[in-house]
């Protein structure tokens, strides 16, 4: 037998162990294992951290009927061998009676001597038979309202429009993703029923457990493995079949709620019977060629302490304790959801005028007083009108904006009516003190839509709005607007950035680094909403700069967006941070009204750098006068390159890509990104007309478009040509130039070649090199692009990997954090890259407590039988929040499943 990667116990523990089941030659048989033993099998498991070539491309689904994919992922045409690995996976057997739904109450505990259920061991069969070939709720609250304003759609309609299916296209998938699409593989299930769900949550659960019904099935043949269905077509992200393939490669260990228990062996016996029925199969199946020895035998256990041993000893490996409680579990929705709220938490974008999601929304809650003025409770953050944006709602009306007007006034009269009445019968109502936000009850809240059709009478449809919000923003007392949307970064762009264009007088390039840039707020605008917004720009951008300059002299001090930002990072850093409180998800447009209580939902990369470090700083202040004294902001964003949205910023100097934004010098700079990262795409191209050294010669090439060759440039298959844009006249427009940033020393450039979105290279051997000079340029004070062709798998991958080092938190969390950062475009790195990242966690695993990558010694004869060092312990809880392979590959696949159908 050839070396074994993954899993490789010493005979001596195999031998120390219980046989439960003799199986002749050479099946292994079935053996019973302590808690202990499994915690330490577990732990090597999780840190074998065995090299992605040894998986793939075998995990891409090479042993079914798709020759496409086979042919592919081929050498020369020839199959695939099956690797030379022992992974592992623990499965709960829940046919146990102690098994508890969550939130039931713990059952009572019952005296059952554990060796009265080992007694079927005395007569079991020494022998096997021969193997053979929650929608959301809305609560309705009624409560007592000065005034009754209705302005259409209700907030369900709202909700459904704004669902995450309307966010994105399903598109064909190809090896090169589009851009501003989905990027996945069609979604395969890995069960033969097409099911993608999962079983429901019960007790009793170790992290990374799957159950019996994912694994295996019966057949008339006896119990099998369930074969993967492996989609047609080449896809890199079959996420949905690495449970069935996967599950192949690996021991099984069983355990119970009573450990050994006789439904637990009655479950080891049929996943024996499937770990030799799929060997059979791979014998038969095994080209000539292929050498049958490295066929593993793989191994059942099963677990004889019952869980109360874990739950005593090692807790960090709970998921789900027996009375319910979440200990280590992790919900992906869930996840995503909170840290898509964390980003969208409302912020100030011009005094008075917030920008949040559903979640900021007031709600009067059943109990909660009725007088207008008792704010404290339930309106915190004192907003007296709140503006809900989704697709399709209708624009308020001018009856409506009267009676809003109205509203005001008398709540106005009632607040200086009261207040005088308590005072001296000669107090004047006009020097009451400014009146306090209204009750939740009275608020008035208004619809609005999301995506108005550029056409010339949209204008007038929208313009009594935006005057009547510019009003209440003006009165004596200044009204707080809150403006959002279900996701709170798209569908209420439009109203913010035309609100900034009207107060400000600025125009939209401006609007956008007010957002952006002063107040640190993401948003994402669609590239077929530009038209509409140049049209609004058109009525309310006025030239020359005196609007502007009376408004920066009026602008209170400071802003939300260093705060918000340094207070999130802080999160992850031991410092505390903001918390958003739970809010309203869809709420109806009738003004006033109460919103609800839910939430809607293998080449080694070479690195090298282009320049050298010309300064100790590379801020903003010190590059912005290098640049050629005509630019202004018209040149980025009139750039074809530009489709209407910034890079996604993922911390507050790290920004997240494509090729078109790395491309677009100039908006670097307005965005104050100093330093790009380009992953397999190489953004350094010169401009026509630049003087180029000819590959192979010692002249130039003038007055032509360069070509590149993408293997000697890292473009991805594609050869990459550039060509400047012109105008309506002819003449060249005034665009930003990468090469020629970096060439003039304003831009640094790491370029990362040798690197495809093919499932075939690989990003590990880079990720130290990588996160290192993303350090430094921190450090020096500058912010970080990284990108590779459409922003979503290869410079996703790269993001993940340093967000991991940088906070110092598992894949799960830096992955869920990138993903919900990356707006309205879906992250999928694929599989290969995926599993790089499992691997760079247990490299800095063992880095925090080591200092440097360390291997345990493999050569000890009894490593199960001693318990795990100190250090060992303090790596084992560095990765408690770590999931194996398989069951992360599961949670990514459910996870992209709502946005692909």
């Amino acid at each position: 037998m050839s070396f074994v990667a993954g899993l490789a116990y010493s005979q001596r523990f195999l031998d120390s162990l219980p046989i439960l089941l003799p199986r002749p030659a050479p099946h292994a048989p079935i053996r019973a294992i302590t808690a202990h033993h499994f915690a330490k099998i577990r732990h090597k498991h999780i840190t074998s951290d065995v090299p992605d070539n040894v998986l793939f491309p075998f995990l891409h689904g090479l042993e079914g009927d798709n020759h496409a994919q086979n042919h592919f992922f081929s050498k020369n045409g020839l199959p695939v061998p099956v690797p030379a690995y022992r992974g592992l996976i623990w499965v709960l057997c829940d046919d146990d009676d102690d098994l508890l739904p969550l939130n039931n109450e713990e059952d009572e505990d019952e005296d059952i001597d554990i060796d009265d259920d080992l007694l079927f061991l005395e007569n079991a069969n020494p022998s096997i038979p021969t193997v053979s070939n929650a929608a959301p709720t809305h609560n309705n609250v009624n409560s007592s309202r000065p005034m009754s304003i209705h302005s259409g759609h209700s907030g369900v309609d709202s909700m459904l429009s704004s669902s995450p299916d309307s966010l994105f296209s399903q598109s064909v998938v190809s090896l090169e993703t589009a851009a501003t699409s989905i990027h996945s593989s069609p979604s395969c299930s890995s069960l033969p029923t097409a099911s993608s769900s999962k079983p429901p949550l019960t007790s009793h659960l170790l992290t990374s457990t799957f159950h019996p019904s994912e694994l295996i099935i019966d057949t008339q043949d006896g119990p099998q493995f369930i074969p993967p269905i492996v989609p047609k077509g080449i896809s890199l992200r079959n996420f949905g079949i690495q449970v069935p393939i996967y599950a192949t490669l690996s021991d099984i260990v069983i355990y119970s709620p009573k450990g050994l228990t006789r439904p637990a062996f009655a479950l080891a016996q049929r996943f024996k019977l499937a770990i030799e029925s799929k060997r059979e199969q791979r014998l038969k199946s095994c080209p000539s060629h292929l050498d049958t020895s490295n066929l593993l035998t793989y191994n059942v256990f099963v677990v004889s302490d019952p869980f109360s041993t874990f739950e005593t000893h090692y807790p960090d490996l709970i998921s789900i304790a027996s009375n319910g409680t979440l200990l280590n579990h992790i919900s992906f929705p869930v996840r995503e959801m909170t840290e898509m709220r964390e980003l969208t938490h409302a912020s100030e974008i011009h005094p008075g005028v917030l920008v949040g999601n559903s979640g900021d929304v007031p709600m009067w809650q059943k109990g909660d007083s009725d007088s207008p003025f008792d704010w404290n409770v339930n309106n915190p953050d004192g907003y007296d009108i709140c503006v809900e944006c989704y697709d399709q709602a209708p624009y308020p009306h001018a009856q409506l904006l009267k009676q809003a007007e109205e509203h005001l006034a008398a709540l106005d009269a009632l607040w200086a009516t009261g207040y005088s009445s308590l005072s001296s019968p000669f107090f004047s109502p006009s020097a009451a003190p400014p009146r306090p936000p209204p009750n939740a009850n009275t608020i008035i809240h208004f619809s609005f839509p999301s995506a108005p059709p550029s056409r010339a009478e949209t204008i007038p449809q929208l313009t009594p709005f935006i005057s009547f919000l510019q009003s209440v923003l003006h009165r004596p007392r200044r009204c707080k607007v809150l403006i959002y949307s279900h996701d709170g970064y798209t569908e209420s762009s439009i109203l913010a950035l035309t609100l900034l264009m009207a107060e400000k007088r600025c125009s939209l390039p401006e609007a956008y680094l007010e957002l952006q840039v002063v107040r640190g707020r993401s948003f994402f605008v669609h590239q077929w909403d530009l038209g509409i917004l140049r049209r609004i720009e058109a009525k309310y951008a006025r030239s020359g700069g005196e609007g502007r300059e009376k408004e920066k002299a009026g602008r209170e001090k400071g802003s939300n967006g260093p705060d918000k930002w340094g207070s999130w990072a802080g999160a992850f850093m031991g410092r505390n941070h903001h918390t958003t409180h739970a809010g309203g998800h869809g709420l109806s447009s009738s003004i006033p009204t109460t919103p609800s209580s839910e939430f809607g939902q293998p080449h080694q990369a070479q690195t090298q750098t282009t320049t050298q470090n010309t300064s100790q700083r590379r801020a903003r202040a010190q590059t912005s006068p290098l640049l050629p004294a005509l630019i202004d902001h018209t040149s980025w964003f009139n750039d074809d390159r530009f489709d209407g949205s910034f890079p996604s910023r993922v911390l507050p100097f790290l920004y997240l890509g494509n090729l078109n934004h790395a491309s677009n010098a100039y908006m670097l700079h307005a965005l104050g990104i100093t330093h790009v990262v380009s992953v397999g795409e190489c953004a350094l191209v010169p401009p026509v007309g630049e003087n180029v050294p000819v590959s192979g010669s010692g002249s130039t090439a003038t007055n032509s478009a360069q070509t590149f060759d993408s293997k000697e440039n890292g473009t991805s298959g594609d050869e990459y040509q550039y060509v400047l844009p012109t105008t309506s006249s002819g003449k060249n427009k005034q665009v930003g130039s990468l090469w020629r940033e970096e060439k003039e020393g304003r831009i640094k450039v790491l370029d990362i070649k040798g690197v495809c979105d093919d499932g075939i290279d690989s990003l590990r051997p880079a990720f130290a090199s990588i996160c290192a000079w993303i350090d430094k340029a921190r450090m020096e004070g500058g912010k970080v692009l990284v990108h590779c062709r459409v922003g979503v798998s290869r410079s996703a991958t790269v993001t993940i990997a340093y967000v991991m080092k940088h906070l110092g938190i598992s894949l799960v969390d830096a992955y869920l954090i990138v993903r919900s950062r990356r707006l309205s475009v879906l992250i999928q790195p694929n599989m290969r890259l995926l599993y790089n990242l499992c691997g760079w966690e247990v490299e800095l695993a063992r880095s925090r407590v080591y200092g440097h990558h360390h291997n345990v010694d493999d050569d000890d004869e009894e490593p199960w039988l001693k318990v795990l060092d100190e250090s060992e312990r303090a790596v084992q809880k560095n990765l408690n929040k770590s999931l194996n392979w398989p069951f992360l590959a599961r949670e990514v696949h459910l996870l992209n499943e709502k946005y692909l159908h």
